[in-house]
């Protein structure tokens, strides 16, 4: 129980979409931050070190006055928005949520310790590389990395990003780069809270715990986040990333947190974040219908235009079929040939304009961990394999990119598995990809 509750971006796609459906706006090479799906200094939970500390997205994202267009260089940019309603596979107790993936790094240009004019620019030793991608940026490639001296992170901060929804039930934050955090962020409400069990004013379901501010004006739309307590210095268990699953009033809200300890006083500072996971009993934060508009103002590093996308169609929901739900949980990991579909017997596929795959692994050591956590912290090889293909529900991976994975030796690999509707890239805009995802894990 303490595991599924204490649930967060440790099964998150965690950045991994941000060379999703490159080549379609024109650009045929994979990103330049060549690890594109790793956690930028947060490792697999965003209860982990610098989430500790301010997530306020950066204030100061606008230029000064003379920071005109001739003052600046503008970097070239691959960038991804991604918003999915997931889930994960073999696990409904952990239920569904809305998952937000923000993105922007430099593109390829001097290949950097990767080995050949082929690659990407790297910055981390390459193991393998192979793309099998076509010039509309279908197909697959796959890279696996030497990553012993530390993961690299240069996700861009390009300003702060508004996500709109048909369905008024789906109100997200604006998202912004977090310092601290190393990457995007979708934050609501903050303060101080005091921490309340079944011996104050419950009985609460087992395994929660109601945290009280008097100051707030919590709303019904933070039910299905999350919120980051930090700063408990006597009771540790009370610190963490935990799924809000009720509210029962503008001053109270219900979380996961099995371990938590009372304390009346309010002293444990709180943030609330917005499009981090599932979140159990939570239903589907996509209905069929939904549609999606993303809107960039720029700030920050500057290397990307003021933006609206039109209205983006979600993909609809969606079941793997029979044989999927075995592979999904099951990757090969000796560099064979795999296929990802929810288009045969005893699947289900919500109407889409595209399906992507996402796939990263992991050396690190996962003992005594839940088969669904997943971190790169401590990794010394890690492997992302990302494909794409339009107007199909079925993805196959090659051999060659299959291989990507056989190179990293992994301990664990996340297999993210995605029926989107989407705006692609032109330029240093974003892909912006919308819709329903499964998430699979996989211990070899």
């Amino acid at each position: 129980m303490r595991s599924i509750l204490r649930l967060s971006t440790m099964i998150g796609l965690s950045g991994a979409l941000a060379g999703m459906l490159v080549g379609c706006g024109g650009d045929e090479e994979p990103d330049a931050r060549a690890i594109q799906n790793f956690d930028s200094g947060t490792g697999g939970t965003i209860d982990a070190g610098a989430l500790d500390a301010d997530l306020t997205p950066d204030a100061n994202t606008t230029p000064t006055p003379d920071a005109g267009p001739d003052a600046m260089t503008v970097t070239p940019v691959s960038g991804v928005v991604s918003v999915q309603s997931v889930s994960v596979q073999a696990h409904p107790e952990l239920g569904t949520g809305m998952q937000v993936s923000i993105s922007f790094t430099p593109k390829g240009g001097a290949v950097a310790n990767c080995g050949g004019t082929a690659e990407p620019a790297c910055t981390a030793p390459l193991l393998y590389y192979h793309d099998s991608r076509t010039a509309l940026g279908t197909g697959c490639y796959g890279a696996a990395f030497d990553v012993s001296g530390g993961l690299p992170a240069n996700d861009l901060n390009e300003g702060a990003i508004q996500i709109t929804s048909t369905n008024t039930n789906n109100v997200i934050p604006t998202c912004g780069f977090s310092a601290a955090a190393g990457k995007y962020l979708c934050p609501g409400t903050s303060g101080i809270a005091a921490m309340y069990l079944t011996t104050t004013g419950g009985p609460y379901p087992a395994g929660t715990a109601l945290i009280a501010d008097p100051t707030a004006a919590f709303t019904a739309n933070d039910v299905g986040r999350y919120v980051v307590i930090s700063g408990d210095a006597v009771n540790a268990g009370n610190n963490g990333t935990f799924p809000i699953v009720a509210r029962p009033d503008a001053t109270h809200l219900l979380i996961g947190n099995p371990v938590a300890t009372e304390e009346l006083a309010s002293t444990d500072a709180y943030q609330i974040l917005a499009g981090v996971g599932p979140v159990p009993g939570y239903p589907d934060p996509v209905a069929a219908g939904d549609k999606f508009t993303v809107q960039l103002t720029p700030g920050g590093d500057m290397d990307v235009a003021a933006f609206t996308t039109p209205m983006i169609n979600a993909g609809g929901a969606t079941t793997l079929d029979t044989a999927t739900q075995g592979v999904i949980t099951a990757i090969p990991t000796n560099g064979s040939s795999f296929a990802l579909d929810c288009g045969g017997a005893g699947g289900t596929c919500g109407a889409a304009s595209g399906t992507v795959v996402a796939i990263d692994t992991t050396d690190a050591s996962v003992a005594g961990l839940p088969s669904f956590v997943f971190s790169q912290q401590g990794a010394t090889k890690i492997a992302t394999i990302q494909c794409a293909e339009i107007g199909v529900s079925k993805i196959t991976v090659p051999a060659n990119v299959s291989a990507a994975i056989q190179a990293a030796a992994p301990t664990r690999i996340r297999t993210s598995y995605l029926r989107v509707g989407f705006d692609l890239a032109s330029g240093n805009k974003p892909n912006v990809l919308a819709g329903h995802g499964v998430i699979g894990f996989t211990s070899p």
